[in-house]
């Protein structure tokens, strides 16, 4: 919506309210998109208003940041829920350095703040592989899909590109990480029962040199259970 609605002579209290009503809805369901691609009239006026419907529970969503009036005064003042990169942030960003430190700044400041980051305009595959190695929460334009009357899914073949390029970013990420995930660490081994003859392991051993260390393993509390019992019939 423009930032300026909020002095039309239209806009009623509890007008939102009424309407929710109506179609069964709360608050939880709502986000208001904001785009500032014209100045704010009374930006006191405007902030309370926006501060008020946080309060209810509704959501914030700033649009079109890196175009028009949309600065980072007015993202710390208003404190959004989410915010959308201007579709000329992300054009051709798989090719331009300046745009991906700029988008990989707003991926951090987002993750320190709390605040989703959406993509808008993605076009290309080259725009969505860079924008998902950069991290960025949420991404819409008509790579992904062309806006529908109702809601649809996104297309098989849409989905498989988003977690081929997740997978191949976070196997990246984690083997280039102090802290790998268990799955680079863990490798297949080999385990023998704590009743297994000497003899049979040596032989294992001797006809499996690709061995280099075993584990010794089984429920202990089993195994116990049925050393006494065979100490209690040896006794009977």
């Amino acid at each position: 919506m423009n930032s300026n609605i909020i002095h039309d002579k239209k806009f009623r209290k509890g007008f939102t309210k009424c309407r929710l009503k109506e179609y069964g809805l709360n608050s939880d369901n709502i986000i208001f998109e904001i785009t500032e691609r014209v100045a704010v009239i009374d930006r006191d006026t405007f902030l309370s208003s926006i501060h008020h419907y946080k309060n209810q529970n509704y959501g914030i969503a700033i649009d079109d940041v890196g175009a028009g009036y949309s600065g980072l005064n007015f993202i710390a003042n208003v404190r959004p829920d989410l915010i959308k990169l201007d579709m000329n942030l992300v054009r051709d960003i798989d090719k331009d350095e300046t745009k991906q430190l700029l988008c990989k700044a707003m991926v951090d400041f987002g993750k320190n703040a709390g605040i989703l980051l959406i993509a808008e305009g993605i076009e290309t595959e080259d725009e969505l592989r860079t924008l998902i190695q950069l991290n960025v929460d949420l991404g819409q334009g008509y790579f992904l899909g062309i806006p529908q009357e109702s809601f649809q899914d996104i297309t098989p073949d849409r989905a498989g590109l988003i977690v081929k390029y997740h997978t191949k970013n976070n196997a990246w990420k984690y083997r280039n990480s102090v802290y790998p995930i268990i799955g680079h660490l863990a490798k297949p081994g080999y385990t023998f029962s704590p009743r297994e003859k000497a003899e049979k392991i040596y032989e294992t051993l001797r006809l499996h040199s690709v061995i280099t260390e075993f584990t010794v393993i089984e429920d202990v509390v089993g195994y116990y259970i049925r050393k006494w019992l065979d100490r209690d019939n040896k006794d009977n």
